[in-house]
């Protein structure tokens, strides 16, 4: 057959293109040796099949990097027998890019406006430099500068292409408001990344000084030497206002086989995550956060979806302590904080979880439960843009396990009783966005122990969803 038909690489050299004239000679940023490691497969193959799988193998990678508008090949005439020479033609994309718009918060999970700029290709290894600077309605301005090596990874072996990618990151946040908490984050530091070129396995080094203040809108001076002021925060409140020093290691699992990231209707989707907190700084704890979601199609228009969501923050006490977790209370800005689709899609931070004088402060171990029925009706806009109606049902309880009444074995029995867990069920339109899935959404709470939630007519914008 003529796939299986003996050939070899010889060489493998790079030219630049441009969308000037044929015969006019281009330099690009890009190194060849960084394009010879890419295709570096096409060294070992010995059938023409083998040849063009480790070139289609190579396009898709140097184009999944986003610095070239075109990525081609051309297998060149060489004398020596059943040999051949490749040449790489690459059609680089500018150096710079700059955006501005609207966009998702990392922390909030909230839209707001930002503004980028881009660097591409600094090295010729495909290297990004990127200033970041954001700004919204809880977030007095943020900005983060990274810098991105792909492909940063060997394996010791010729033959085989470098993976992966390094990136480090120092950030700077002005001040991000905890509404329905009255208090105020500031912080700045860097983070170090380790990540797979299939974005499943993600390592992150987390250096950061945090500052949590009392929101200053309330009456109390932010300044840190001026910390005293009216009583008009709950003690929950006043008591975590501390700056502190935070060392940490996350390692981020995700596996994601939906068919839309943001309004799917067949697959499945896990994410975990482990972070542990301690290595120097002044805060230690294990923190683990889970979620799970699968979509099963019922025919054309209707599909039927379940998802979870769950976390676990457990406090590392000191050798003196008689217990190893949970002796001493957890910080109130790395507790969990209901918001998004995650809080039964019922408004409000206070009603769901431990409060304080009407101070929503958070909990150290969450679940949630959710089912929805969507369907899109026979309408060409909605089908074309993945816009669909649900009906949707929601549990969950957040807990604090560190502090508050009562030991640790109340505590977790409070957090599963059924006295204590709060429900929702409602309908609403779902509708995929650039900067995360839209609901717009008629909720009402369901069962007796949902006291505090109103029936609610909310809207809001995330990418995680149960």
């Amino acid at each position: 057959k003529y796939d299986e038909i003996p050939i070899t690489v010889d060489n493998i050299n790079l030219k630049f293109v441009t969308d000037g004239p044929k015969d006019q000679k281009s330099i690009g940023r890009t190194n060849e040796a960084f394009v010879q490691k890419i295709f570096a497969r096409t060294k070992g193959a010995e059938t023409v099949s083998q040849l063009f799988r480790s070139l289609q193998e190579g396009t898709m990678a140097l184009a999944s990097l986003g610095m070239y508008k075109t990525v081609d090949f051309e297998l060149k005439e060489c004398k020596k027998p059943l040999t051949t020479d490749l040449l790489i033609k690459l059609k680089e994309k500018g150096p710079f890019y700059g955006n501005a718009g609207v966009g998702m918060s990392s922390t909030r999970r909230e839209p707001m406006m930002k503004i980028e700029g881009l660097l591409r290709n600094v090295f010729g290894n495909a290297e990004i430099l990127k200033g970041a600077f954001s700004y919204g309605v809880n977030q007095t301005g943020s900005f983060d500068l990274t810098f991105a090596k792909p492909k940063s990874f060997s394996s010791g072996n010729p033959l085989e292409p470098p993976y992966g990618t390094l990136a480090a990151a120092a950030h700077y946040n002005g001040g991000t408001l905890f509404r329905d908490s009255n208090f105020v984050e500031k912080s700045s530091g860097i983070t170090l990344k380790a990540e797979s070129d299939d974005k499943r396995h993600l390592l992150e080094y987390l250096g950061a000084w945090r500052d949590v203040l009392p929101h200053e809108a309330s009456g109390i001076n932010t300044n840190p030497e001026e910390r005293k002021g009216p009583r008009l925060h709950s003690n929950s409140v006043l008591k975590a206002s501390m700056p502190s020093l935070k060392s940490a290691l996350r390692y981020t699992y995700t596996y994601d086989k939906t068919n839309h990231k943001l309004t799917p209707t067949e697959g499945a989707y896990v994410r975990c995550s482990t972070e542990l907190a301690g290595l120097g700084g002044d805060v230690a704890f294990a923190k683990l956060e889970g979620c799970g979601r699968i979509h099963v199609p019922l025919n054309e228009h209707v599909s039927v979806g379940v998802g979870c969501f769950g976390g676990l923050l457990a406090t590392v006490s000191g050798r003196d302590s008689g217990v190893p977790f949970f002796g001493v209370p957890s910080m109130i800005n790395d507790r969990f904080f209901h918001r998004g689709f995650r809080d039964l899609r019922i408004r409000g931070l206070t009603a769901f979880g431990p409060t304080d004088d009407g101070d929503a402060i958070g909990g150290d171990a969450y679940f949630t439960l959710g089912g929805s029925l969507s369907f899109t009706p026979p309408v060409e806009v909605m089908e074309k843009n993945n816009i669909r109606f649900h009906i949707f049902a929601n549990t969950g309880n957040l807990q604090l396990l560190s502090d508050g009444e009562g030991d640790l074995p109340s505590r977790v029995k409070k957090l599963i009783s059924k006295e204590e867990i709060k429900s929702s069920v409602g309908i609403g339109l779902i509708a995929p966005s650039p900067v995360g899935r839209i609901e717009i959404n008629v909720v009402t709470p369901v069962l007796a122990q949902s006291e505090g939630l109103t029936c609610d007519i909310r809207w809001a914008v995330d990418s995680d969803f149960s």
